[in-house]
């Protein structure tokens, strides 16, 4: 387990509807057995309810493979999410910190006083559930888009879809267990790839910092953006909605999500716009997965509000009835639960000073009885919002006659790197027109077509944030659509040698270094758990069809040499000469990171050696204005490594500068650029062009170890 993240092993193809239990392992090593209550299929996959002694848990088992679920534990909740090909990640998922929602505040308004909580009277003893008559199920069609941040990370922009189809589960979870018999259905999920909402703004509130965009974004949605607009309606989605990425830490969302909302009349409360064409709401993502936060804030397109003291400060018409609450439950935290719109902040000192407590999957309904206690009164039913408000929403965009086609690209996966020439192969079937996988058309992401049928063989530029569409169009005229993003290798690629790193997590770097031989060897500046610098070093391999890898070693020093050992392996696979996905497993942790090329390739550029005391060395990358060196050396025994840099010449001194980078390990959430410290000096005399040269160096680490080497000869070990 990495900064609270478990990777574990997958078998989604063993979960079935009638599935009897599942048993998840939590990081903490404590096993829970869930019991199936009950199972269902609809276009997001198979969706599998569960219950255990304290808690409950919904997955859903999607037709591509993965899988995403949501488990509450008591007041604790946990996400486990497919990340790769019978691997998944398991995380707890913070109690929210962030504020939840924008509504029944002024802007201004953060923390406690921004949500004034109704007294609920503990009632005596259980009472008697009361029937619920049942209605035939109505379908409200939803349109999720995300912004184009989400495309540099491949990595992010699955757990994001998973994400989102997690949230559709859980809502129609809570419609049902409401009394709502409403369904949500996905029927568009992709990045907005031309015009994007306004970036945020840093504002400083009690001494945090906050990046307000959200507010912004919903404006930006009302003013009916094309893209947006035109893949609404081909989609035919009743209500939409938008997710920003978190900002960078320390800085925190303004809010988890905010959303328009309805009143009485069928319009918008602010604009006073027809609702139909306003039923927005904007998210961030991850942003309150356990707390509800989608379902929350489309219950705020509905017309529902936190609680009655919000409700009766509205000068609009409202639903009378439109308000959450808390409601009487013995077995949590001081003894009531909240509802689904509730806004129920933690105790002083709790998890933070917005964050939400005791929220439960239901609305509050007079007919709604958990363990005894309804979740409302005549004045507090916001299920009954639902209901009313449900066969408008379900008609905001036409539903087209007929089901939509439901198209599926089987190879390549989802994230899969792909060589240029690629087979592609799909599945299409609809319900009335059967199985039409002859008809699925293929496209790239900008729209060039690349042939039609179940399989093809196509021919794909080699880049990455690529992404491969398929279409069918049934009988009826209606089109169903889906993509998977890809990277495409190039097979004839000579790469650049000089540093390489990620831009999206910087301070963890490559020198990729070519050898006499003609092959390639890779030494590698990362961190442990700790932020300590580490260095490895890979064997020499040669590059074969794009691809090249290699064994990966850890040198350590026993004050006069070195010893190595095999602690894992490298591979990269080049996308061009300057891009490639770097892949690593070192000691038994694995992941892969898309690098690109940054500095280096001239001159004295390569890596060299102390003939006379081999195991120590300097990687040295030249351009023509820059002149950086990697210093890799020991403290103690271990491997540890500095870096400086100054404009070329045949004589020069540079500081020395230790890093520190924690959430910068293998495996290890990124948190931030790396810190640095000056513990030293070094001097080179090489000529340009030269081969060999001397270097002075002094370094004193941060606990007081030194190296020095005083004049001493170096010889360069690479072309």
């Amino acid at each position: 387990m990495v900064d609270g993240v478990m990777r574990v092993a997958l078998k989604p193809e063993g979960v079935r509807l009638e599935t009897p239990g599942l048993r998840f392992t939590l990081p903490d090593g404590r096993a829970i057995d869930a019991t199936l209550v009950h199972s269902s299929r609809s276009e997001l996959g198979l969706t599998w309810a569960g219950e255990f002694e304290g808690g409950d848990v919904l997955m859903v088992v999607h037709d591509d493979g993965t899988l995403s679920a949501v488990l509450h534990v008591g007041e604790r909740a946990f996400e486990l999410m497919s990340m790769e090909h019978g691997v998944g990640e398991l995380r707890e998922l913070q109690r929210l910190e962030y504020k939840n929602c924008l509504h029944g505040q002024a802007p201004e308004a953060r923390g406690d006083d921004a949500q004034a909580q109704e007294p609920v009277e503990p009632l005596p003893e259980p009472l008697p559930e009361v029937p619920r008559a049942l209605m035939a199920t109505a379908y409200i069609d939803v349109a999720a888009f995300y912004t184009q941040e989400f495309l540099a990370s491949a990595y992010e922009e699955n757990r994001l879809q998973l994400s989102i189809q997690q949230s559709i589960a859980t809502a129609n979870e809570i419609f049902t267990a409401s009394g709502v018999n409403a369904q949500y259905r996905l029927v568009y999920m992709g990045p907005l790839t031309g015009a994007q909402p306004p970036e945020g703004v840093v504002r400083t509130y009690d001494g945090l910092q906050y990046e307000e965009r959200e507010p912004a974004a919903l404006q930006w949605l009302k003013a009916q953006p094309p893209e947006v607009s035109e893949l609404r309606n081909a989609a035919g989605a009743d209500m939409v909605a938008l997710y920003l990425p978190m900002p960078t830490a320390p800085v925190r969302p303004y809010v988890c999500g905010v959303a328009s909302r309805i009143d009485s009349r069928g319009y918008d409360d602010v604009d006073n716009r027809p609702f139909n064409g306003r039923a927005f709401s904007v998210q961030r993502a991850h942003c309150g997965l356990g707390d509800f936060t989608f379902a929350h804030e489309l219950g705020h397109n509905f017309g529902m509000f936190h609680n009655a003291a919000e409700l009766g400060r509205k000068p609009y018409p409202s639903f009378p009835w439109a308000a959450g609450r808390t409601y009487p439950a013995p077995s949590m935290p001081g003894g009531v639960a909240a509802t689904v719109m509730n806004s129920d902040l933690c105790p002083s000192g709790g998890a933070g000073p917005e964050a939400i407590c005791r929220r439960t999957g239901y609305f509050s309904s007079p007919s709604v009885f958990v363990n005894g206690y309804p979740t409302g009164d005549a004045t507090h039913d916001n299920a009954r919002v639902a209901r009313d408000q449900t066969p408008s929403f379900a008609n905001f965009r036409a539903t087209a006659p007929g089901s939509v086609p439901r198209v599926l690209i089987t190879s390549p996966g989802r994230n899969a790197s792909v060589s240029s020439v690629v087979t592609l192969r799909g599945t299409a079937t609809d319900a009335e027109s059967g199985n039409i996988s002859a008809r699925i058309r293929w496209y790239t992401e900008t729209g060039a077509y690349l042939g039609s049928g179940a399989f093809i063989t196509a021919t794909l530029q080699p880049g990455t944030g690529r992404r491969i569409v398929a279409r069918a169009t049934d009988d009826d005229g209606q089109e169903g659509q889906w993509s998977v993003p890809v990277a495409v290798y190039s097979t004839n690629v000579t790469p650049q040698k000089g540093s390489w790193y990620n831009p999206a997590r910087s301070g963890n770097s490559i020198d990729l270094l070519r050898a006499p031989d003609g092959g390639y060897l890779v030494g590698w500046y990362t961190y442990t758990p700790k932020g300590e610098p580490i260095w490895y070093t890979s064997a020499i391999a040669q590059v074969s069809n794009g691809s090249w890898s290699a064994p990966l070693y850890l040198s350590t020093w026993n004050g006069s040499s070195n010893s190595l050992t095999v602690v894992g392996s490298l591979s990269l696979r080049f996308y061009s000469a300057t891009s490639a996905m770097f892949s690593y497993s070192v000691n038994g942790i694995s992941g892969s990171e898309h690098f690109v090329y940054q500095a280096g390739g001239a001159g004295r550029t390569g890596s060299w050696y102390e003939p006379t005391l081999s195991g120590w060395g300097l990687q040295i990358n030249e351009q023509t204005s820059d002149y950086d060196a990697t210093v890799t050396f020991y403290e103690g025994s271990q491997p540890r490594w500095v870096m400086g840099g100054t404009r070329p010449g045949s004589s020069v001194s540079m500081s020395l500068n230790w890093m520190s980078g924690p959430g910068l390990c293998p495996g290890c959430t990124y948190v931030g650029p790396p810190s640095a410290r000056d513990v030293g000096t070094l001097s080179l005399q090489i000529p340009s062009g030269g081969t060999s040269g001397r270097a002075t160096m002094n370094i004193t680490t941060p606990s007081g170890v030194q190296w020095n080497r005083p004049g001493v000869d170096v010889v360069k070990l690479t072309q």
